[in-house]
């Protein structure tokens, strides 16, 4: 009896005493932001549907919502390569594309053409000599749909920044 008398004890002012879990308030919502200053905090939010509760007690916050005080956001930075692009024509295109690729960087490039589950249907490599090359491929057999044009710069390099991809609808 007095085992379970100790126990009910631990149990009651265990979870009293034990430390809690300490959260900073933070935005997550198509956009929005969330500033604080010595005088105050500034939380909002653009595109959110949510019902919010809040409870507040003793400088403590409960709130249900989507409330973070970092920032996620997407972004498309500009690529390291400024002198460079490329593009393909026709497109769509029937048995043949040209890719034309204008840079400063001479050397060797692959492309590989991908159907949309990464299989790889066509693969070649070429030298570019000059600022402006058309190189031209042929694509027999290959059977009509959306593809993945993968252009790689320098093929040993592993820097991701060196990969290109464009998109080609093939129709016959």
């Amino acid at each position: 009896m007095k085992t379970i008398r100790i126990c009910l004890l631990i149990l009651i002012v265990w979870p009293i005493k034990s430390p809690a879990q300490s959260l900073s308030p933070f935005v997550t919502s198509p956009s929005g932001g969330f500033y604080s200053n010595s005088s105050g905090m500034l939380s909002y939010t653009i595109g959110e549907m949510s019902a919010v509760i809040t409870y507040s007690a003793s400088g403590k916050m409960l709130t249900q919502g989507f409330q973070q005080t970092w920032d996620i956001s997407t972004a498309i930075t500009e690529h390291p390569l400024i002198h460079f692009s490329f593009g393909i024509y026709p497109n769509p295109a029937q048995r043949f594309f040209n890719l034309v690729t204008k840079t400063n960087i001479h050397g060797p490039f692959t492309v590989i053409v991908l159907d949309m589950l990464g299989r790889e249907m066509l693969k070649k490599k070429y030298f570019q000599h000059t600022d402006m090359h058309v190189e031209p491929f042929e694509l027999s057999g290959i059977a009509d749909g959306m593809y993945l044009i993968e252009l790689k710069i320098n093929e040993n390099s592993t820097n991701t920044q060196n990969t290109f991809f464009k998109k080609i609808q093939v129709i016959q």
